[in-house]
């Protein structure tokens, strides 16, 4: 990481309205609490999502290219891949996630599973954009006899804002895509999702500290600080921020940066969508053939799409 890199990461959480990138969340560690959250009783996001995998996936099959390079989009266990690969059948799959050992581990697993299947694995954070020659080098002389398939599961998309979300999409060099997206609900049952009793998110939140420790050089006390989730009713979003426990002085490579207590640090939004919301924001992107699939509860929704290069 460049000096550049560490100084603009300081400032932002340097700043009035302080926050973080949110790719800190996801190292190692982090990446096995995130699988944890999927399993608790109040999030069901991944469950609404395998519901759907499991009533819908021939319906999803058949408006998609075959024989596709599928590529999953923060593919983190792999765990959802595995579920669509077998009525996909694309012809080879790409996992793509920020680098850790989990995320490693995690595509050798489905690689062992799927002996047939040509399997590769980029580890990066596409959270700038997503470089389709990436994709290229890995297909070699096949790249013009596998349409690119984008597999975007479990609302990541969500972490963007809807003008953020529309931009990555569109910049997409996709010939079809496949992407989970949490809906409106409540805002009882949402943070109710990201409160859990157990603690569970919290230590996922908090981590990020230890990340940033390891990559900046900083000392951030874990102790010191609590995890707050709020939903944000006018930009339809779950928000995670850390707050300080008390009036502390953080070490940084670029000097002291005090924290009152009760100050924030933002580290994570989450929007929820509409199907239609949804829907428009796909059509902004320049795709066609949209079709939703909607969990029974209403709560959550694949979207499929295809998309004319």
């Amino acid at each position: 990481m460049t000096e550049v890199e560490i100084k603009k990461i300081l400032n932002g959480i340097k700043a009035d309205k302080a926050s973080l990138p949110t790719r800190y969340l996801y190292d190692n560690l982090g990446g096995i609490l995130f699988e944890a959250i999927t399993e608790l009783p109040k999030y069901n996001a991944t469950r609404d999502e395998l519901d759907i995998f499991r009533d819908k996936l021939d319906e999803i099959a058949e408006v998609l290219p075959d024989n596709a390079c599928l590529i999953d989009l923060g593919a983190g266990s792999c765990r959802k891949a595995a579920h669509v690969i077998p009525s996909l059948q694309p012809s080879r799959y790409i996992a793509v996630d920020l680098p850790s050992d989990f995320f490693v581990q995690s595509v050798s697993s489905l690689e062992n599973k799927f002996p047939h299947l040509t399997v590769n694995s980029l580890s990066l954070d596409f959270s700038q954009g997503f470089k389709v020659e990436q994709v290229r080098k890995l297909q070699g002389k096949n790249s013009n006899q596998e349409p690119l398939v984008y597999f975007y599961p479990g609302s990541t998309v969500g972490n963007f804002n809807p003008d953020e979300s529309m931009k990555f999409l569109k910049d997409l060099s996709a010939d079809g895509i496949l992407i989970g997206v949490d809906l409106i609900k409540p805002p009882e049952v949402l943070l109710a999702a990201y409160n859990d009793k157990l603690g569970v998110t919290a230590a996922f939140n908090r981590n990020a500290l230890l990340h940033l420790n390891r990559d900046l050089g900083t000392n951030f006390d874990v102790e010191l600080w609590g995890h707050e989730a709020i939903f944000n009713d006018e930009k339809s979003r779950i928000e995670m921020h850390l707050v300080s426990l008390e009036n502390q002085i953080v070490e940084s490579s670029h000097g002291e940066i005090l924290f009152r207590k009760g100050q924030t640090i933002h580290t994570e939004n989450s929007y929820k969508y509409t199907v239609d919301s949804f829907k428009a924001i796909l059509d902004s992107a320049g795709y066609n053939n949209l079709n939703s699939f909607v969990h029974s509860s209403e709560r959550y929704a694949m979207f499929t799409a295809t998309k004319d290069l």
